[in-house]
């Protein structure tokens, strides 16, 4: 009975994981029985260039086609890193061994090429890359990087900024050193730090008074709990200097703002199980500015207070809008001056409690202040739509 997803490289793998692994470990290593292993290894290779052909080209799904290709590429790297590991050893086992190996881990490149050069439009940067690459990345780096250094220093970067991003670098070094299992994708991380840095010169910063090293932090994803630290504790030094609650507003408000400009290479993130790092400060920002309002309200006057959280609405108008589509309306009507407040937060807490929408009655003044900042292209499309056809409307009257 034919296997429903076959392993095509099964022999190639026995090959290498048993009776490789079987000479090389026995107590005498015989030249005529590497020799004879290697030579059926190029001959299977041989016949696996003809039969993953016709494999593919057997299976009609093409996503069953790109399945079967990430499953061998995985594979070849995966005998790569095997073979690889048993090199490290390989030197005292004597000069035939270390000529089998070489050979053995050329035909291993060569299949890998083979399945890249055919079905690279089939292949993602989920794949599994061989440590040989990756050594060569970390080559690279390694010999790169004090020069790397010193263009962020050079472009007057905070020493600490600078260090963070090196700090990043080297434990790269050290899990491929340690024979870790990697990702194209991991790769490319790095591989993009390394050319931006690099092409540094040519870079425009999206703000002038923040370093420029900032915001690649931000660009990279780079979500690492150093690099969090280093933000959350420079802002609460920077709010530590300001005397007022509204001047710490004021501050955490055109940080938030900062935050949403900033651009994010999408599809890149330095650790995948913690948020981004622009998801991170929107939300720590956001939940500071909400306590701190409500902090400055507690300690208005009493006429002040009573007039900002204790006047109920008698009645509620209900909203088609969402949530977040209002507060993106409020923000523009305040932003071109249409309504005229004290403050935009006044805005919001003297309409936002007479109003309701299909799915929330009793809205916070404060959350849709600050979702304003962080609109999504869903709601700024929808929002657009219905102003345009109250544009409509209003001239036919």
């Amino acid at each position: 009975m034919k296997t429903k997803n076959p392993y095509v490289f099964e022999k190639l793998d026995d090959l290498i994981s048993f009776e490789l692994n079987a000479i090389l470990h026995s107590s005498t290593i015989s030249e005529a029985d590497l020799q004879t292993l290697v030579s059926r290894f190029d001959k299977e290779l041989k016949r696996l260039n003809i039969d993953f052909r016709k494999r593919f080209f057997d299976i009609k799904d093409e996503r069953k086609g790109a399945a079967l290709v990430a499953k061998h590429s995985d594979a070849v790297v995966l005998m790569i890193n095997r073979v690889d590991g048993l090199m490290q050893t390989a030197a005292v086992k004597g000069d035939a061994v270390v000529r089998a190996l070489n050979d053995i881990t050329r035909g291993l490149h060569e299949l890998h090429g083979f399945i890249k050069l055919n079905y690279g439009r089939f292949m993602s940067s989920e794949l599994l890359i061989p440590i040989t690459e990756l050594r060569e990345l970390r080559d690279m780096i390694v010999t790169k990087r004090q020069h790397l250094r010193d263009l962020l220093l050079d472009n007057h970067n905070p020493e600490t900024a600078c260090d963070i991003v090196m700090e990043v670098l080297d434990e790269f070094c050290s899990r491929v050193a340690a024979g870790l299992v990697m990702r194209v994708q991991d790769a490319d991380y790095y591989k993009m730090i390394v050319s931006n840095i690099e092409d540094y010169g040519s870079q425009d910063t999206a703000l002038s008074d923040c370093p420029s090293l900032h915001e690649l932090l931000l660009f990279w994803n780079l979500n690492s709990k150093t690099c969090i630290r280093y933000f959350c504790v420079g802002i609460e030094l920077h709010m530590g200097a300001m005397l007022t609650v509204d001047a710490r507003l004021e501050y955490l408000r055109d940080q938030l703002k900062k935050v949403g400009m900033l651009p994010q290479n999408p599809g890149f993130i330095y650790d995948e199980s913690h948020p981004s790092i622009k998801t991170f400060f929107t939300d720590y920002l956001a939940n500071e500015i909400i306590y701190l309002e409500n902090k400055r309200v507690g300690f208005l006057p009493n006429e002040e207070y009573k007039e900002e959280r204790e006047k109920l609405p008698l009645i509620k108008v209900l909203c088609t809008l969402s949530g977040d589509q209002i507060s993106l309306f409020l923000r523009a009507a305040n932003d071109l001056k249409v309504i005229v407040a004290r403050s935009m937060a006044a805005v919001y807490n003297a309409i936002v409690p007479y109003l309701s929408t299909e799915r929330q009655v009793d809205l916070s003044a404060g959350n849709m202040r600050v979702k304003s900042y962080q609109a999504e292209d869903r709601d700024k499309e929808i929002l657009i739509t219905k102003l345009k056809e109250m544009i409509e409307v209003i001239r036919s009257y």
